[in-house]
C-alpha cells in the first residue's frame, strides 16, 4: 500500500522462484516505496506517463512523466516494462512517451493494449 497525500494507491508484487511481477498504477517514486517493492523486478507494468507538457499534468503528480519512469526503472534495475492504463491525456504521444523513456534506459519497454499478454 502506497498513499499519495490522501489518495491510497496498491502495489503488488508477485515472487516466484525465478521470476518477479509488480503491478502498480497511479503512483510515483516519491517517497521510495515503490523503488524498494520494485527493485530487481523482471517485470513492471506501471500507468501510462503524462508528458510534463500537457494539460492536466500539474493536477496528477501520481502519474510520473516518461524521464522520472527512466530515472526511476533503471535505479531499480527492472528488465522489462509495460506502460498500461490508457489515459485521455496521452493518445498519439506513444513514440514520444518511449523515446523519452529510452533515453536513459536500455531494457525492453512497451506500451500494453487490452488483452496483451507478457512474459517476464
Amino acid at each position: 500500500y502506497l498513499a499519495y497525500e490522501t489518495l491510497p494507491a496498491l502495489v503488488w508484487r508477485v515472487d516466484s522462484r525465478s521470476k518477479s511481477i509488480v503491478f502498480s498504477m497511479d503512483t510515483n517514486s516519491e517517497d521510495g516505496n515503490l523503488e524498494l517493492l520494485s527493485k530487481g523486478a523482471d517485470l513492471l507494468v506501471l500507468h501510462r506517463p503524462v508528458l510534463k507538457a500537457m494539460p492536466g499534468d500539474a493536477d496528477r503528480p501520481w502519474h510520473m512523466p516518461p524521464s522520472e519512469i527512466a530515472g526511476f526503472v533503471l535505479e531499480a534495475g527492472i528488465k522489462q516494462l509495460v506502460l498500461a492504463y490508457h489515459t485521455p491525456l496521452t493518445p498519439g504521444q506513444e513514440l514520444k512517451i518511449l523515446d523519452e523513456i529510452k533515453k536513459r534506459y536500455e531494457g525492453t519497454v512497451v506500451i500494453a493494449s487490452d488483452l496483451d499478454c507478457y512474459t517476464p
